[in-house]
């Protein structure tokens, strides 16, 4: 199989993050118009928590992995690097699938103590994202190993073309619900992009990439036990000091709108109470039943008629 240099590389990628944000930008459109600012709100609360579990369940293996198989196809070891593949795989499969099933257990207690209450069920729908995320992550990392950017660069635009269109019905739909169901809507979205992002993938290296990893005109080499033991210390070697770099990132961008904010100034000074009306014109309905008064200069408002002075107390004008 032929390899792509560095820059055919790029020039492919490149032309895929174009028409991936084009189509992610008409998401963004949508998702601001039906959700508003409160619904978008309760959807990026849960960024920060998705993205430290799945930090510690790809274990930075995919640059890790590309790694390893790029440096023993160098060197001739197909068959060391055909079990950092499965060694790869294994891990994030399990790891994922853990922390899937811990996170679901405590998703309730997560409600009540970290996320507001109406993200819950986005959180749980976000939850099932992981393994598929985890395994296409992987898959990525195999290919860029094997210096072959075109099946991720085409899976990339198939996962957007089917997050797009899978999300935008999806969330005028299930927004009539709540908000909390938009913002499931969104995620619910994201993992049939992503499933279709790995099943893409899948489709190329069963097809026609499975065999990269063997050398051309001879039987397959199996691994030794010293061997295998090198695989996981290479993987490790780059996986460990990654993986908490991110997570440090991850903490620290979590933490730090609370720590900022009482640091900043008021942006402007209390509005004064109003004061009663003194004229019936100058009356209007509220959401609560009670009439407030309009700050002058007054305009004549759509409203019915006020024939009685306000019932309510001074705090509600």
């Amino acid at each position: 199989m032929p390899k792509q240099s560095f820059l055919q590389g790029a020039v492919v990628m490149a032309a895929a993050g174009v028409a991936t944000k084009a189509m992610a930008m008409t998401i963004q459109i949508v998702i601001a118009r039906q959700l508003g600012a409160q619904g978008f709100g309760l959807f990026q609360t849960i960024n920060p928590l998705f993205f430290f579990l799945l930090t510690i369940s790809t274990f930075a293996l995919p640059p890790a992995l590309s790694k390893v198989i790029a440096e023993n196809l160098a060197l001739g070891r197909y068959g060391k690097a055909r079990k950092a593949w499965r060694i790869a795989n294994a891990t994030v499969l399990i790891l994922s699938t853990g922390v899937c099933i811990a996170a679901l257990a405590i998703a309730p207690d997560i409600g009540r103590h970290w996320l507001d209450a109406r993200a819950i069920p986005a959180f749980i729908g976000a939850m099932f994202r992981i393994p598929v995320v985890c395994l296409s992550s992987v898959m990525a990392g195999y290919y860029m190993g094997i210096q072959n950017q075109t099946p991720p660069a085409a899976a990339w635009v198939v996962e957007t073309a089917v997050r797009t269109a899978a999300t935008i019905p999806l969330v005028i739909w299930l927004n009539h619900y709540g908000i909390a169901y938009g913002a499931l809507a969104i995620m619910i979205g994201a993992g049939l992009g992503e499933t279709a992002y790995y099943l893409f993938m899948l489709w190329k290296y069963i097809r026609r990439d499975r065999h990269a990893l063997s050398p051309e005109g001879m039987a397959r080499q199996s691994a030794s036990a010293a061997q295998a033991g090198g695989v996981v210390r290479d993987l490790a070697a780059v996986a460990a000091p990654t993986t908490m770099t991110n997570v440090i990132g991850i903490v620290a961008f979590a933490a730090e709108p609370p720590s900022c904010t009482p640091l900043l100034p008021p942006l402007a000074s209390p509005k004064p109470p109003r004061r009663p009306c003194t004229e019936p014109s100058q009356w209007r309905w509220n959401s609560c039943s009670c009439r407030l008064c309009s700050r002058p200069p007054f305009r004549p408002l759509s409203y019915p008629p006020c024939p009685k002075p306000p019932h309510c107390g001074m705090d509600a004008w």
